[in-house]
C-alpha cells in the first residue's frame, strides 16, 4: 500500500482563506498519526507556501486558486502535500535564499519550509501551468 489521497481541495488565493487551510490540515494531520509537533511543522510549511503564492505568485490583489492535495503513506510513516497554483511559473534561480541570521521582516518562508520538512521539492506541473512544490514529512519521527 503506498500513497492513499486523503484531501484534495481547492482554496481561493486570498489571505483570509489560510485560516481555514490551517485548521483543516490540523485536523487531516492528526488524523494520519501526526504528532503535535509534526502537525505544527506541517501546518507552518503549507501557511508559508500559500502566503508566498499570494503574495508573490498571484500578487495580493489578483485571484487565483490554490490546490491542495495530500497524501497519506502508511507504509513509509509519512504525508506528503502537493500546492499547486496557476500563476506565472516560478524561476527557481532567482529564488533568493536569506541567511536567517540578519534581523530584518520577510525573505524566510522557504527556509522554514526546508527546515522544518523532510523534502521540498518543486515540480513540473502536468499541464506546464502555473507552479507544483511537493512537501514531505516523515510522521513517526520528531522534527
Amino acid at each position: 500500500m503506498g500513497d492513499v489521497l486523503v484531501f484534495k481541495g481547492v482554496f481561493r488565493a486570498q489571505p483570509e482563506m489560510l485560516s481555514t487551510l490551517r485548521a483543516r490540515l490540523r485536523e487531516i494531520a492528526a488524523d494520519c498519526g501526526c504528532s503535535g509537533e509534526n502537525v505544527d511543522c506541517l501546518v507552518l510549511a503549507v501557511n508559508e507556501a500559500c502566503s508566498n503564492i499570494i503574495r508573490h505568485g498571484y500578487g495580493e490583489k489578483k485571484r487565483g486558486e490554490i490546490i491542495i492535495e495530500i497524501f497519506h503513506n502508511k507504509n513509509e510513516h509519512e504525508i506528503r502535500i502537493r500546492i499547486q497554483d496557476f500563476a506565472p511559473h516560478v524561476d527557481l534561480s532567482r529564488i533568493k535564499k536569506r541567511d536567517p541570521a540578519v534581523v530584518k521582516p520577510g525573505g524566510l518562508g522557504l527556509y522554514f519550509i526546508q527546515k522544518v520538512m523532510d523534502k521540498v521539492e518543486f515540480l513540473e506541473p502536468s499541464d506546464g501551468k502555473g507552479n507544483v512544490l511537493e512537501l514531505v514529512k516523515k510522521i513517526g519521527r520528531k522534527a
